[in-house]
């Protein structure tokens, strides 16, 4: 009996294996991607924006509006300047408005040599801001980008004038691993299927609390960046990367005034984590968004809109002689990183802005 289960074995395993490593080879090559530079992709899917250049990446980014405060939006994973698109018109009308993708995202190239991780996109966010020249910003993050927003305010807190964190990652996670080494061609044909239209589709739905809004459009400009050169290439690079996270004391270290955004039904980073941030961060303010999920800037677009527009009335006044952030000519060349400018006199810290009607504040 053994002798005939080590037959069948050694006969059926090897045929599964190669008709295994055969069914991978056909749909890779089925599946294949453009593998675009990031400008013809953006003119190639109409995508909005421009580029500059600098710490070994064209930064993508959308600016719009004059106003002297400025506002810099940062996405959520596997989010780019698209998930920005119901805020940035309407706030432009009276503030600098700016959404980037951050490397690793949207249409930004790209960099083998960079740290995916969000140590390594708030180094890029900070840089950027840097190469464009804006001081004191107020930073919008949401998920994944509200703890690049966290630790850009760690990092610089004389240079950041106020957070808005929407729904936001930074609480560390127990258990927390990165994916195990899986060789080629199991690889790319996992993260084929795990970037295909109908999981982008899936993930979209468990994001919003009211899923009429996922539309074909949408799922299609979640998923179109992944059409740029070495997007999956650094997408797995990304999901193998174990980087220190951030602890609830460095949290508590946060100096800048801060409004936390939640969407009360969020299923992807709960509400009690939202609670818990607001009770970390010194004088913070928690505004919870009924019959919301894990995206309120997309389902309750006017209410954060107007939540983000009384909070940079009272915190974003720029300081006396403060510059306005430049626009560097699309196509820059590649730069040094730029040393950082001198730091603005500290400015006291200014009191929260009150509750907005018809929401639960807290």
């Amino acid at each position: 009996m053994r002798r005939a289960l080590k037959a069948f074995f050694f006969r059926v395993v090897p045929s599964f294996l190669v008709g295994l490593v055969v069914f991978c080879l056909v749909y890779n090559a089925v599946t294949a991607r453009a593998e675009l530079d990031p400008e013809k992709a953006i003119e190639a899917k109409g995508v909005e924006g421009t580029f500059v250049s600098g710490a070994g990446v064209r930064t993508h980014y959308v600016k719009e509006g004059k106003g002297e405060t400025v506002i810099v939006f940062i996405h959520g994973f596997g989010g780019s300047t698209y998930s920005w698109r119901k805020n940035l018109g309407p706030l432009s009308e009276e503030y600098t408005v700016i959404s980037l993708d951050v490397r690793g995202f949207g249409y930004t190239s790209r960099d083998p040599a960079s740290e995916y991780s969000p140590r390594g996109y708030a180094t890029h966010v900070a840089t950027f801001l840097d190469i464009l020249g804006v001081r004191r910003p107020i930073i919008v993050g949401h998920s994944l980008g509200g703890e690049v927003a966290i630790r850009v305010a760690l990092q610089r807190p004389e240079d950041v004038a106020g957070l808005v964190l929407i729904d936001s990652a930074g609480l560390p996670r127990e258990g927390f691993r990165s994916l195990p080494p899986v060789p080629q061609p199991f690889r790319t044909t996992l993260l084929r299927f795990a970037t295909s239209k109908r999981v982008v589709r899936a993930g979209l739905n468990a994001a919003f609390y009211d899923r009429s809004l996922v539309d074909e459009e949408m799922v299609s400009a979640y998923r179109d960046p992944l059409d740029v050169e070495r997007a999956e290439e650094m997408l797995w690079r990304m999901l193998r990367t174990s980087a220190p996270q951030l602890n609830r004391t460095e949290i508590a270290q946060v100096s800048v005034p801060t409004l936390i955004i939640w969407g009360a039904q969020d299923r992807l980073i709960p509400l009690r984590e939202g609670e818990e941030l607001a009770s970390l961060i010194p004088g913070s303010r928690l505004v919870v968004l009924d019959r919301t999920g894990h995206m309120p800037q997309e389902e309750r677009a006017e209410d954060v809109n107007s939540l983000i527009d009384s909070f940079a009335s009272v915190v974003g006044r720029p300081l006396p002689g403060q510059p306005r952030p430049v626009t560097p000519p699309p196509r820059a060349g590649p730069s040094p990183l730029p040393g950082a400018s001198p730091p603005p006199s500290p400015q006291s810290r200014t009191p929260m802005p009150g509750p907005t009607g018809g929401l639960l504040s807290r």
